[in-house]
C-alpha cells in the first residue's frame, strides 16, 4: 500500500491518455480532453510527491422520471445540444457530458425514506457544470424542468467526499506508475517496497517522485460512523502525534481535549423573529390529507426539444 499525505490538491484538463483514460466514451463519441486531480504531499518517507488521479469526473445529478436507458442518451444529447447553443461563437458538436448513469440515492433535502433514481450527469470540465444546471433548471432541455442536485458542489470537494479524502490524511492507493526524467531509473519502488509501473506521460513538476494513479486504486475506507473523534480528517495527525512520542519515549498519553463548556447566552432579536414567523407558518398550513396526489404526465422518449427563449433567459442572468 502506498501512501501520500494530502496537503495542496488542484485540477486541470488535458489530454486524454490511453494508459489511464477512456479515449472513447459510452455515448459514442471520441473523448478529446479529460479532467485530473492534482495533489501535492510527502509519503511516508518523507519524499515530495506530485500525484495526478485519472478517472474521475465532475457530475451532478437530476431525479429520472423513467429508468429507461434511451431517455438518459436524449437527456445527455439535448443537455449537449443546449449547452452549446448557450454560447455565442461555440462548436455546436462540441461534447460536454461524458457519461449519463441511472443510480439510486437518498435525497438530502427532505424527508425520505426510500432510495430515489437519479441520473448521474458527468461532464469533462468542471466549470461547466454551472451552465448545464441553470439550463436544466430553466426548462431549456427536453421541455422539462430538472432540479439539480450536488451541482452546487466543487470538483475538489466531490472527490474527497466519495472516496473518504480529507486534507492533511493520507490517500493510499495499491497502484501507480510513476513519471520518469530522462536516464533516471525508478525509485518509488524502493521508497516504498512496491512495485510500480513506468508512465508514459513527461514530469511537469519539481516533486522527487511524480506518478499516475487511477481513481479505481484508491483504498482510503469509508469512516464507520460513532468511532473515533468527530473530524475524521484530523485522526492521521493524532496518530503521527502518538507516533512520534513513541519515538521520543514520551510515556505520557495524548488524548482528544474534551469540548469545553458553553455558558448561557441569551438568543439574538433575529433568531427570536425567525422562530415565531416560523412557528405562525407552521400554523397556516392545512392539515395533512390522505388524498392521492396526480400522477406525474407520460414521459416522451423522443422529446429533444430545446427552448432557445429560456437558453436566452439563463445567458441574461
Amino acid at each position: 500500500m502506498i501512501s501520500v499525505r494530502i496537503v495542496l490538491t488542484d485540477h486541470y484538463l488535458t489530454s486524454a491518455n490511453s494508459q489511464f483514460d477512456r479515449v472513447y466514451s459510452k455515448l459514442r463519441h471520441p473523448i478529446k480532453q479529460v479532467p485530473i486531480i492534482r495533489i501535492f504531499g510527502p509519503n511516508e518517507a518523507g519524499k515530495k510527491v506530485c500525484l495526478h488521479l485519472h478517472g474521475i469526473f465532475p457530475y451532478l445529478l437530476v431525479k429520472s422520471p423513467t429508468d429507461e436507458i434511451r431517455y438518459g442518451e436524449q437527456l445527455a444529447q439535448s443537455l449537449d445540444m443546449a449547452i452549446n447553443l448557450s454560447f455565442e461563437k461555440g462548436n455546436i458538436e462540441t461534447k460536454h457530458v461524458h457519461d449519463i448513469k441511472l443510480v439510486e440515492l437518498l435525497p438530502i433535502y427532505g424527508y425520505h425514506d426510500k432510495m430515489v433514481k437519479f441520473w448521474k450527469i458527468e461532464f469533462y470540465n468542471p466549470a461547466i457544470i454551472r451552465k448545464a444546471s441553470d439550463l436544466l433548471l430553466a426548462g431549456a432541455v427536453m421541455n422539462q424542468e430538472f432540479q439539480p442536485h450536488e451541482a452546487h458542489v466543487p470538483f475538489n470537494l466531490q472527490v474527497f467526499i466519495d472516496y473518504n479524502l480529507y486534507g492533511m490524511n493520507f490517500i493510499l492507493f495499491n497502484n501507480a506508475a510513476e513519471r520518469q526524467l530522462s536516464n533516471m531509473t525508478t525509485n518509488l519502488s524502493a521508497a516504498t517496497n512496491q512495485t510500480t509501473n513506468i508512465s508514459s506521460i513527461q514530469r511537469v513538476s519539481s516533486c522527487e517522485l511524480e506518478y499516475d494513479v487511477h481513481i479505481d486504486d484508491i483504498r482510503n475506507n469509508l469512516p464507520q460512523i460513532g468511532k473515533g473523534i468527530a473530524n475524521p480528517g484530523l485522526q492521521a495527525l493524532w496518530n503521527g502525534e502518538r507516533t512520534r512520542r513513541e519515538h521520543l519515549k514520551i510515556i505520557d498519553r495524548l488524548t482528544p481535549p474534551t469540548s469545553p463548556e458553553r455558558s448561557h447566552t441569551n438568543p439574538f432579536v433575529a433568531e427570536t423573529r425567525h422562530q415565531e414567523k416560523f412557528k405562525a407558518n407552521i400554523q397556516k398550513r392545512p392539515p395533512p390529507t390522505n388524498e392521492v396526489l396526480e400522477s406525474s404526465p407520460p414521459v416522451n422518449l423522443d422529446d429533444t426539444t430545446i427552448d432557445l427563449a429560456r437558453i436566452e433567459r439563463v445567458n441574461s442572468m
